[in-house]
């Protein structure tokens, strides 16, 4: 059913423009010309006007038809039904009333309406300021559906602030089809009947030909910038780009574009010149079957859009790396010399590239520039391994966990690593085991910098996997995909608590270092709500402590409350039981649940902190308190070894104003290791 539906859509999207493309090239470009020159318009057996008018009849009609098709397989999709089913009165009343589709389709079916009236009052009156008049609301007609189409794609499903640029995206993006697609068609039209007419026409032709050439130029302008949009929005990386079946689409129609601009450089640079250099009767015959040539590929296009228009977008689906290696600006950094290294094979390879492109350009020195060109790119570009921006990578390098990195996850994900892995990893993971001495080679630190250049996807493989040549077994066996990502999720916390164990505890910490693992709370008022939700609202400030309103830290952060501003403050409180507290403690935001889940996000945290301080979270003094920002990352700790229980307020509301005041930038990503 999605076969022919991408095909129905590609019927429609090729009559659609053909449509818009007839009307707009008369208007545009042919008859402004033929009346600039006061040239004949009989241009062959047939005027013009009967030649396009019948090519737009014959689009109009097409788009009618598969617009009814389109209607028809798009309610079998949407109610699951067959199509003899879908055209029952029930399920079609429903998909024309009660979705954007069908609304969309019943004003698009107005429009051709229109476009057909319009058409029929210009025939009738032929030629003259009324039949102009026709033709123009002919071509407002047909541009305005053509520009709706927009509204059923993947503009219109997205949400929030991309959505209105999306669909004005969109929209120019068809318009420009139209403009240059349709009007190959009724070019090449226009040059085969020039054959046979009149050489007073010939100055007409040439003005034609350059009047199309320029408005072909914006259009493809106008296609690049608006593609690139779409693209940056609806695949928005790399990996969904090569993918992703949407990505691989998507690269088809680039590399069939190319080839429309390749036959379209031809036409512009080889029988342009011609029809001035020559006359114009010689090459019309070659030119214009390379404008259909152009129209052929161009409608290729179309049906490629077809099928992107049923694909979900690159940017929502998992992408499988097809190449063993990738790039990564992290692997240069942690080598001596790395940067040198690879700004040397960088400008190499730009070096050579160059070198090529002079020799096919330039026949001065075209051999030594071939041969430095070939010497340059043999030297640094045909040897990867030279490369210090390449490691290893694997299908699901670029593969999102589907399990957050939350509280819960760690906590199973810890209870796994240290049943399958501390045995070769070491408790803290630092390759220190109780069977590391045994193995060759030694198990790796998973809390060492290297760590960081790889993915989360790079883990999930070697935990399925495993890694040749060394001891590390693959799991895929004895743990469920859910609980590898877990334990996936467990080695990102062991690297972070390595690196906060480092970090002072008496001032902000870099940003984007450390994600602050999610957990899931209810509010004293039972409201249910995550540590989440206040990415990119507010700061907050995560309070650990024993549940008594006769503690000394929580009393002067109550006081203290009323000088953080708009930063939000969650209280954990631990203990075997949550008694009611006062209204200045639930003022502020007390986390309850149960108690094995407040024990695990205390037990989560306290890594985050030094050594010294995590023994005396749990007890009766013990104030633990975590600044984490509007990205969601981490930013300072104090344990209760610290100023005997917690940061000192002065100091705690200095730094939390310092980071109310930075700017707010993208949120912390879910892939990366640490």
């Amino acid at each position: 059913m999605n076969d022919l539906l991408a095909l129905v859509r590609w019927v429609h999207f090729l009559s659609g423009s053909l449509l818009m493309g007839a009307v707009a090239f008369d208007r545009l470009i042919a008859a402004p010309a033929l009346r600039s020159l006061d040239a004949p318009a009989n241009l062959g057996p047939l005027t013009w006007q009967r030649t396009w008018r019948g090519l737009a009849v014959g689009s109009l009609v097409l788009a009618s038809l598969s617009a009814l098709a389109w209607l028809l397989v798009e309610s079998a999709v949407m109610s699951g039904q067959p199509v003899r089913q879908a055209v029952l009165p029930p399920i079609l009343g429903t998909v024309l009333l009660r979705t954007g589709f069908g609304r969309i389709w019943l004003l698009r079916l107005a429009l051709f309406g229109l476009a057909g009236t319009a058409l029929v009052r210009a025939h009738r009156r032929s030629v003259g300021p009324q039949a102009a008049v026709w033709v123009w609301i002919l071509c407002g007609a047909a541009s305005a559906a053509q520009v709706l189409v927009a509204w059923v794609g993947h503009a219109a499903a997205s949400e929030g602030v991309a959505r209105l640029p999306l669909l004005l995206a969109d929209s120019v993006h068809l318009l420009a089809t139209g403009l240059w697609f349709g009007g190959l068609v009724p070019l090449a039209l226009f040059l085969r009947a020039q054959r046979a007419g009149p050489s007073s026409a010939a100055a007409a032709v040439q003005l034609v030909v350059h009047r199309f050439s320029a408005l072909a130029f914006g259009c493809v302008a106008g296609l690049l910038i608006t593609g690139g949009v779409n693209t940056w929005t609806l695949v928005g990386s790399v990996p969904a780009l090569v993918g992703t079946p949407y990505g691989h689409l998507l690269l088809f129609k680039l590399a069939l574009l190319g080839l429309v601009l390749g036959v379209a450089a031809v036409n512009r640079y080889r029988w342009v010149p011609a029809l001035g250099a020559g006359g114009p009767a010689a090459p019309l015959g070659a030119f214009a079957g390379t404008v259909l040539l152009e129209a052929g590929v161009a409608s290729g296009i179309l049906l490629v859009v077809g099928f992107l228009g049923i694909a979900p977008p690159g940017a929502h689906v998992a992408p499988v790396w097809p190449f063993a290696v990738r790039l990564s600006w992290r692997s240069p950094a942690s080598l001596p010399g790395g940067w040198v290294a690879l700004l040397v094979t960088t400008m190499g390879v730009l070096g050579g590239l160059f070198a090529l492109g002079y020799a096919l350009l330039r026949r001065q020195h075209r051999l030594w520039a071939l041969l430095l060109g070939l010497a340059l790119l043999g030297g640094y570009g045909a040897d990867a391994r030279r490369f210090v921006g390449k490691i290893d990578a694997y299908p699901t390098t670029y593969l999102r966990s589907p399990i957050g990195y939350e509280v819960a996850a760690i906590t199973h994900g810890q209870a796994l690593y240290q049943a399958h892995c501390a045995v070769c990893h070491g408790t803290a993971g630092r390759g220190d085991g109780p069977a590391a001495q045994t193995l060759h080679p030694r198990p790796a630190d998973l809390t060492g910098a290297h760590l960081g250049h790889h993915t989360a996807g790079d883990l999930f493989w070697w935990l399925t996997h495993g890694i040749p040549g060394t001891a590390m077994p693959g799991f895929a066996a004895q743990l469920t995909e859910p609980d590898r990502w877990d334990v996936v999720q467990e080695v990102r916390t062991l690297g972070a608590a390595a690196q906060a164990a480092a970090l002072p505890s008496n001032t902000l910490w870099p940003s984007a270092l450390l994600v602050a693992p999610d957990f899931a709370f209810e509010t004293p008022d039972g409201t249910p709500a995550s540590l989440r939700d206040a990415r990119g609202q507010s700061v907050v400030l995560l309070v650990l402590a024993p549940w008594s309103p006769a503690h000394e830290g929580l009393r002067e952060l109550q006081t203290a409350v009323r000088g953080i501003g708009e930063a939000q403050v969650i209280v954990v409180p631990l203990g075997p039981a949550v008694p009611p507290g006062p209204d200045e403690l639930v003022r502020l935001g007390a986390a309850v649940g149960a108690e094995d889940e407040r024990q695990a996000i205390a037990d989560t945290y306290a890594r985050f902190l030094r050594p010294e301080d995590r023994r005396g979270v749990h007890t009766a003094k013990g104030l633990a308190e975590f600044l984490i920002d509007r990205r969601g990352y981490l930013r300072a700790a104090w344990g209760p070894g610290v100023q005997d229980g917690g940061a000192d307020v002065p100091q705690l509301v200095a730094t939390l104003r310092r980071l109310q005041q930075e700017p707010m930038g993208p949120s912390a990503p879910e892939e990366h290791t640490h």
